[in-house]
């Protein structure tokens, strides 16, 4: 609709960077649409020619308004967009003239103005159920009124290309780096400048080509197949190394095999041939050192499925400025775990460990890199995993600093494993969030310790996904030792069956819950799974007819505004009024942020009324309490990490 391109079928259409309105919201639509066009009759309602539409006319009113998109509002985009305007209003006003009053949403298709609509939006390749010829005149009046206002178009007369190239480049600077490549994809002259802000963030793989890659796989052939993609990979080495401008950019890497990561999700690391293949990965991975050794300005680091060795170790060490280290289904060489003993980095303040087998308990060394440790997220696969090897715990060091930890998809058992290691360790002095979670229930004998463990932590917001018993100790437990918290969540595991932070029944009534919450001095924010038992129910029927409906006189803008605090009060409703009752600093009550979170508001007076949250509230609920997969974001390092 803006412009020529976009009257091409949608087969034939070429997708590109999301510089445009709604371009982003466009392409998802059309990933959808194409398998509409293929004969999926589920993804109808993705129809993209409806973001063309909207981009339409928010261009030709951008013009007029000041307001447009990465591509400008220059003289001529303008005079391509108003040539395409006023043939398009034309067109469609003509017909708008015709119809009068009839709508033609209700004429039948073979009626003369329904064929007419039909014509125009096939001049246009407009045709979307997901706009009437209703709403397309009156976007073409709004348009029409914002042009009558400004009688004529704010033209840019400065471009990005007219700075100089030291601010250019400090505007792609605030750019995240995905951003920055779809700026630079603009013209030659922000690619020149922008190309070195694009190159921030790399990803470096060991890729495997599924096409070539034969199915059941012919195991001669994978020696050939890898050495194919070990020259792609020397090839991005290369690279760096040669265009070492490009290099010093980078402030985030990502390390990874993928055939390292395709055998362990399937059935080869149980082949007894397999050994002789992880060989042959393995010998590659000193380009993954090679890699990193080209930088110096890191700030984030993620390895995955990669067997870390001596020199990627010192590699890790030597990095003035890295913040945050990934960890995911790797293992370490003998001689880097003894090297790991003694080596240091001293900037990382960020560390997440994943673990995808049983046999990667390697990977616990690498707590011995971090002693300035602040923010530490363990996450397990879905089985036994065993805790930090004995012979390291008196080298552990980062217990006094940390701020924020997450313990993700845990079973019991180890919990008790990690349990036994953290026993063993300093005072969590300075802990501040923490976060447990697990598929499936724990029982409260394994939930108390670890709440004891915690006991001497400032904690501010605490996380519990994932435990099976009452809860009713747990409550007690908590009251008492952290009585200064401002966030909780406590997510009950209704049977072995459930395995979500879904709804959950548990034992006692809410309101012998809510009587412990007396105890909280600071507490805001509360989000649990307790089911109520109607929760889509509401009595507020009943009061309408007590004090007596809206009279027809009234609008219904002022219907709405006038009722809605009595159209519906709920069970969960009830229940935020229960523990607003007994704690009077709580602000928020989700019975899951998926389902009904509500906010607790007083007057002066002290009356508490009980409404849905809004999107600002659900996300701090969100913030308190994150999702499974989720964890906090980074810890902001300290200017002055302690060295020796």
């Amino acid at each position: 609709m803006e412009s020529e391109d976009e009257d091409k079928p949608l087969d034939q259409y070429t997708w590109g960077h999301n510089l445009r309105l709604y371009e982003q919201d466009e392409n998802q639509w059309a990933a959808f649409y194409s398998r509409a066009l293929n004969g999926d009759s589920d993804f109808d309602w993705a129809d993209p020619r409806y973001y063309r539409i909207l981009r339409f006319f928010r261009v030709v009113k951008g013009f007029y308004t000041g307001d447009l998109d990465l591509t400008g509002r220059h003289q001529r985009r303008y005079e391509s967009a108003m040539k395409r305007w006023n043939a398009y209003s034309e067109d469609v006003l003509d017909l708008g003239r015709m119809v009068e009053a009839a709508e033609i949403s209700e004429l039948k298709g073979d009626h003369p103005l329904a064929r007419s609509w039909d014509e125009i939006q096939t001049k246009w390749h407009g045709r979307t159920g997901l706009f009437s010829f209703e709403s397309v005149l009156r976007s073409i009046d709004s348009v029409c009124q914002v042009i009558r206002v400004q009688s004529a178009p704010i033209l840019q007369r400065l471009t990005l290309v007219d700075l100089p190239p030291e601010i250019l480049y400090e505007i792609f600077l605030l750019l995240r780096p995905d951003g920055a490549r779809n700026l630079a994809a603009c013209c030659h002259d922000l690619k020149d400048v922008g190309l070195r802000v694009a190159f921030r963030n790399r990803t470096i793989q060991l890729n495997v080509d599924w096409d070539k890659v034969p199915n059941p796989v012919d195991l001669p052939a994978v020696p050939e197949t890898i050495k194919e993609a070990v020259e792609e990979l020397k090839s991005h080495v290369e690279l760096l190394q040669t265009r070492k401008d490009l290099a010093q950019e980078m402030t985030s890497m990502s390390l990874k095999d993928c055939w390292m990561e395709f055998v362990q999700r399937g059935d080869w690391a149980e082949e007894e041939w397999f050994p002789v293949y992880r060989g042959l990965l393995t010998s590659y991975h000193t380009l993954f050192s090679q890699a990193v050794c080209t930088t110096q300005r890191l700030r984030f680091l993620g390895i995955s499925f990669i067997s870390i060795d001596t020199a990627l170790v010192q590699h890790l060490s030597s990095l003035p400025r890295l913040d945050a280290l990934s960890i995911n289904g790797c293992t370490i060489s003998d001689d880097a775990q003894t090297l790991l003993r003694d080596c240091r980095s001293w900037t990382i303040t960020n560390l997440t460990l994943s673990f995808t087998e049983e046999d990667n308990l390697s990977t616990w060394y690498l707590l011995l890199i971090c002693p300035n440790l602040c923010n530490l997220t363990i996450i397990s696969g879905d089985f036994l995993l065993g805790g930090p090897p004995r012979s390291i715990w008196d080298k552990i060091a980062f217990f006094p600093s940390l701020k924020w930890l997450s313990l993700t998809y845990l079973w019991e058992g180890s919990l008790e494993n990690l349990l036994e290691c953290f026993m063993n360790q300093p005072p969590l002095q300075s802990l501040t969030r923490f976060k447990f979670h697990s598929l499936y229930g724990v029982g409260d004998e394994a939930i108390l310790p670890l709440i004891d463990i915690l006991a001497e932590a400032p904690l501010d917001i605490l996380a519990l996904h994932g435990f099976s018993g009452s809860g009713l100790e747990i409550f007690e437990r908590i009251t008492t030792h952290f009585p200064g918290l401002v966030g909780l969540a406590l997510h009950r595991r209704h049977n072995e069956r459930q395995t979500r932070d879904d709804l959950a029944d548990w034992p006692y009534p809410s309101s012998t819950y809510a009587e412990l919450f007396s105890g909280f001095t600071r507490l805001k924010h509360f989000n649990w799974n307790f089911r109520t038992g109607y929760s889509e129910c509401s009595p507020a029927s009943i009061v309408g007819f007590e004090e007596g409906f809206i009279t027809e006189e009234q609008q219904m803008e002022e219907r709405l505004k006038d009722q809605e605090p009595v159209l519906r009060f709920d069970d969960a409703h009830l229940v935020a009024l229960l523990f607003a009752a007994h704690c009077p600093t709580l602000k928020t009550h989700a019975v899951h942020v998926r389902y009904i979170a509500s906010t607790i508001d007083r007057t002066a007076s002290g009356v508490v009324s009980i409404r849905d949250s809004d999107d600002m509230e659900r996300d701090l609920v969100r913030q308190h309490s994150p999702y499974a997969w989720n964890s906090w974001d980074w810890v902001t390092p300290d200017p002055n990490p302690i060295s020796p």
